[in-house]
């Protein structure tokens, strides 16, 4: 399933001009379960696989430059920053 996650990403961010190569990406939520505990690195592209309900995701978006997303957390983010799968 990782794979596949991060193939789709990696399409995501090609189809949008959005290099994956040279860049830090943080998969937020790979254990697929709803508030599980993880390191949460700085990063350029922000990957959301599972929806947290400690995470301030305005901040978040904020922060990083683009913001690949599964589960619909940020439907006000418009534009080029959001790329939703």
């Amino acid at each position: 399933m990782t794979r596949f996650v991060v193939e789709r990403v990696q399409n995501a961010l090609n189809d949008h001009s959005k290099p994956v190569r040279g860049v830090d990406i943080h998969l937020r939520g790979m254990a697929y379960k709803r508030d599980f505990d993880e390191i949460v690195p700085a990063a350029d592209r922000e990957v959301i696989v599972t929806d947290q309900t400690d995470v301030d995701y305005k901040a978040l978006s904020e922060k990083a430059r683009v913001i690949v997303e599964v589960r619909n957390v940020l439907p006000e983010l418009v534009g080029d920053k959001r790329i939703r799968l």
